[in-house]
């Protein structure tokens, strides 16, 4: 019979060779990626030469090349030299992490540039991936036209916010990228809850975006992916509607009830305890707190807005047009948003009463009460 001792270093052995594939694997494709960043690198330029343009890249980055060191603050971490990086992780890499950190370049901003330069990279061929991915397939289920949902609108509002800024000097890529994966999750995970023309939008903004840091891979989706004609270079700036002050403010709060949610289900799940219903209270605003937060928030936008947020039940309208979004992130089989100020809801507490007694909501701050 084999020994316990020997049943357990057989089993290190194979866990061992299991994570060594692993690794193997993630470093393949890592290697794949960034052969595939050089290779359309190449074939970008070959069309740039065609035409005797971008000649301004090209000067900067044979300057970048000749530098010893980077313009800006580093870790201790052993990196490449700028020449290196542009020979081994694409220029598109290099140019886009020096970008990134001279928005802030008073402090350590790339403890190790290796890291940096392989997630951009991964960043970029995830990218195409996923819109070639996107573009080939025929969804039928995917919505098209008018903005149907908060989700809808909560996205498409991110993305006329980074267009109404029309500063090109700021990275925004992983930004927008990260907005489009929460547009996706917020839908339900899956491509049939999106809108297929609000997404084919973010394409093109993102690509128009992504043309100062990242000019080869952004000509190359331009032609190749999104089959535009004539040179991204070329394209003017991006168009989108004014950003809506109101969606803003409601994503932020919906964040932050989603996030109160979490936070306390971490805290049951420590206890061996879960949550299965949540009653989310609310308190409305009175009339003197609506005029001072509607006047605020017309010091800070110009055009004409209404302001729902300035409504009493704002909060609520909030969360109940979010409620199954809620419920589906946090796991709840049941969700209630009420209000402290009504007899009606204050009873449905029992027997918690004395938990919202304590601690009542305030304005744009919830109490919810947690059941199993």
């Amino acid at each position: 019979m084999v020994s316990f001792a020997g049943r357990s270093s057989f089993i290190s052995s194979k866990s061992c060779k299991f994570e060594r594939a692993v690794m193997a694997a993630k470093r393949a494709i890592t290697i794949a990626r960034r052969h595939r960043l050089l290779h359309i690198e190449s074939k970008v330029r070959s069309w740039w030469e065609e035409k005797s343009s971008h000649t301004a890249y090209m000067n900067t980055l044979t300057e970048i090349s000749t530098m010893r060191s980077w313009p800006f603050k580093t870790g201790s971490k052993p990196y490449p030299s700028p020449g290196e990086a542009i020979r081994v992780y694409s220029a598109d890499a290099t140019l886009y992490t020096i970008a990134k950190a001279n928005i802030s370049a008073d402090r350590v901003l790339v403890p190790n540039v290796r890291v940096t330069l392989s997630s951009i990279v991964t960043r970029l061929i995830k990218e195409i991936e996923w819109m070639e991915e996107f573009l080939a397939e025929d969804q039928p289920s995917m919505r098209t036209g008018s903005l149907s949902c908060f989700a809808d609108r909560a996205f498409d509002n991110m993305i006329n916010r980074i267009i109404s800024r029309g500063d090109p000097t700021k990275p925004c890529f992983r930004f927008l990228q990260d907005c489009r994966d929460l547009y996706g999750f917020a839908c339900g995970g899956t491509a049939g809850g999106m809108n297929r023309d609000l997404l084919l939008h973010y394409m093109n903004v993102q690509t128009i975006l992504a043309e100062r840091f990242c000019p080869h891979y952004a000509d190359y989706v331009w032609r190749e992916v999104l089959k535009k004609d004539g040179c991204v270079i070329d394209a003017p700036w991006p168009t989108g509607s004014l950003p809506d002050l109101n969606i803003y403010e409601a994503s932020k709060y919906l964040c932050k009830v989603i996030m109160r949610i979490f936070k306390h289900k971490n805290i049951t799940r420590n206890q061996k305890r879960s949550i299965s219903s949540c009653l989310i209270y609310v308190k409305e605003l009175k009339h003197q707190e609506r005029q001072k937060l509607l006047r605020r928030f017309q010091k800070f936008c110009k055009d004409k807005q209404t302001f729902p947020m300035a409504t009493p039940s704002w909060e609520r309208g909030v969360v109940e047009e979010n409620m199954d979004l809620i419920k589906t992130l946090c796991v709840l089989e049941d969700l209630q948003v009420l209000s402290v100020t009504e007899l009606d809801d204050f009873a449905k507490a029992d027997p918690l009463f004395s938990q919202l007694y304590e601690k009542p909501p305030s304005p744009g701050s919830i109490i919810f009460l947690a059941r199993w």
